[in-house]
């Protein structure tokens, strides 16, 4: 029987019982008169924390993408709406003046629940942090072996009151009152070794630390008179680190996974491509019996062009602003025997000292070329221009094309949808930055900003 083929009913039913808990708790609470406790405010935000509890176990549920960490997690927040419940219980008993039994019966579980969601928490970071079980073996002991030695002082106490004992509804403290706390603490130490020594995102290890961290700091704060409604309270509010981490961490592997697709889907198409191949047909073309010198020098761009590209296509490195030039150069020649007269293009290079995004440079000049220039009847003037400021070099395509609205709703194009890959490079390779002004009838500017480096 393997639990997560069942996973889905269970978590409806845990969902449903946390509901209806809720509600049957929520009775005590429409009760309250100005002769109860100062503590119905503090029981209120138990309460509340039980709610917040089931909304983040609903939420995660109805994500659909359960991992072994969500699983865990999903673990945790019952132990902690369990825990909250607990301590409501409680102030209820304590309240409505319930026997001794049932005081003892909510002692011993709360002294259980906190072992048993440090060892919940621990593989929770095993899974996390992507720990093997070799790894994780020894901390696995420490977790088993303070979950044991916790059941077994409770046993002991339960038939020698050697630690505390339940006496008139009071919480009575005993000679060996504090060996209780050295599992969990041990525990808890475990846990903090796992995110120090593993977590390489601060993001993982400052989240991480910081659950174990409040629960120690709590309980040395509230002794001799410990109290755990503080340190479950305080534990609730990194779930909601927690929960956020999750799902920006799913974020940041879901934008990885789609760049890892999309280059695997490029180095696909580029390993059928084969160069050899290409280029003896196209010279055995250019070379036919007949054909004109314009022909042959126009097969020969194209072969330059696709061999600059099938190159440069998945390079992950910026290249030199000079090659960059070639490419554009290539590809122009052959877009302007299309076009003829209606294109033409000047250079104004400045700046040459720099590296640049492979094909950054050739798919600005495509876009001015084919949004810009070639829609107007009498087609128009790409301008290229690199330059130097003080922090930049700078990279300009001017066109005095057709131009468009750039406050308009954007769709789903190739235009805007290479605009984005550009802007996306630049950030990613060089901290660049990509900025485009366009005005209707007049023309587009569009502007690569590369940062200089010390």
């Amino acid at each position: 029987m393997n639990l997560k083929d069942y996973w889905n009913p269970i978590c409806i039913a845990i969902s449903v019982g946390m509901a209806a808990i809720i509600l049957a708790l929520s009775y005590p609470l429409f009760l309250l008169d100005s002769d109860m406790p100062r503590a119905t405010t503090f029981m209120a935000c138990h309460y509340a924390g039980m709610a917040l509890c089931l909304i983040l176990f609903v939420s995660v549920l109805l994500d659909r993408r359960i991992s072994d960490a969500t699983y865990f997690f999903m673990c945790l927040i019952s132990f902690e709406f369990l825990s909250l419940m607990l301590e409501f219980l409680f102030w209820h008993v304590n309240t409505y003046g319930h026997s001794d039994l049932v005081l003892s019966i909510i002692y011993y579980s709360e002294d259980m629940m906190f072992p048993i969601i440090l060892y919940v928490f621990g593989n929770y970071e095993r899974c996390i942090l992507d720990l093997d079980r070799n790894t994780f073996s020894k901390i696995n002991l420490v977790l088993v072996g303070g979950l044991g030695l916790q059941v077994a002082l409770l046993i002991i106490n339960l038939f020698t009151n050697c630690m505390f004992d339940v006496s008139n509804g009071a919480y009575v403290y005993n000679s060996m009152f504090l060996i209780q706390y050295i599992p969990p603490l041990f525990m808890a130490l475990a846990c903090l070794y796992v995110a120090y020594h593993y977590a390489t995102n601060r993001r993982h290890k400052f989240t991480l630390m910081l659950y174990i961290l409040i629960p120690i700091i709590t309980v040395i704060a509230k002794l001799p008179h410990y109290s755990s409604s503080v340190t479950y309270l305080a534990t609730l509010i990194t779930f909601i680190f927690m929960y956020g981490e999750i799902y920006l961490d799913r974020g940041i592997k879901i934008v990885k996974n789609e760049a890892a697709m999309t280059e695997q889907r490029i180095a696909m198409m580029i390993s059928r491509i084969e160069p050899a191949f290409l280029e003896e047909s196209l010279i055995s073309i250019a070379n036919m019996e007949g054909n004109p010198l314009e022909t042959k020098g126009a097969i020969e761009d194209f072969m330059k062009y696709l061999g600059e590209n099938v190159g440069t296509i998945s390079e992950k490195k910026p290249i030199s602003l000079d090659q960059e030039l070639g490419h554009v150069e290539t590809y122009i020649n052959l877009e302007k025997l299309r076009f003829k007269e209606k294109l033409n293009v000047s250079f104004d290079v400045r700046d040459r000292n720099f590296k640049i995004p492979a094909m950054t440079l050739q798919m600005m000049v495509e876009n001015a070329i084919k949004h810009g220039i070639t829609q107007r009847e009498n087609g128009g003037t790409v301008t290229i221009i690199t330059r130097e400021t003080g922090d930049w070099h700078i990279v300009q395509v001017i066109d005095d094309g057709v131009g468009f609205d750039p406050d308009a709703p954007k769709s789903g194009n190739r235009s805007h949808i290479g605009l984005n890959s550009i802007s996306a490079r630049l950030e990613e390779m060089l901290d660049g930055k990509f900025e485009i002004e366009s005005t209707i009838g007049v023309g587009t500017t569009a502007t690569a900003y590369i940062p200089k480096k010390d």
